[in-house]
């Protein structure tokens, strides 16, 4: 978002119409309602030309790294730890449990999550 239309957003609460947001660099692109999802699919289709599965994690673990790291903090650093290392994971609570099937999506395997996250006690 360019600098000018960052400060009225956030500045003055400024609501942008579709077309102002297009002028002022907020969106790439406008569409009407009928074709918005036809429209959407196909930008995400060329999306997926230029990217790489490695690069999709890596955005991932950096944008819900926090989540990743409380659960790896839970299951190493326990409250039943007291600092040490555990030898192993622990049961989540239902609520980290919940919330790790949420974001996780699909079941990852815990080597997966190692070169994800780079922890080799998993």
């Amino acid at each position: 978002m360019p600098a000018h239309a960052f400060n009225d957003t956030v500045l003055s609460a400024r609501r942008w119409s579709g077309p102002e947001s297009l002028a002022n660099g907020i969106v790439c692109a406008t569409h009407d309602g009928d074709s918005l999802w036809s429209e959407t699919l196909k930008f995400a289709e060329q999306q997926t030309q230029f990217s790489d599965r490695r690069v999709m994690g890596s955005m991932k673990g950096r944008v819900k790294g926090q989540v990743a790291r409380g659960l790896l903090e839970f299951c190493f650093y326990g409250p039943q730890s007291k600092g040490e290392p555990m030898s192993g994971p622990t049961e989540l609570p239902a609520g980290l449990a919940k919330l790790r099937d949420s974001v996780a999506g699909e079941r990852e395997s815990p080597s997966s999550l190692a070169a994800l996250f780079g922890n080799s006690r998993l």
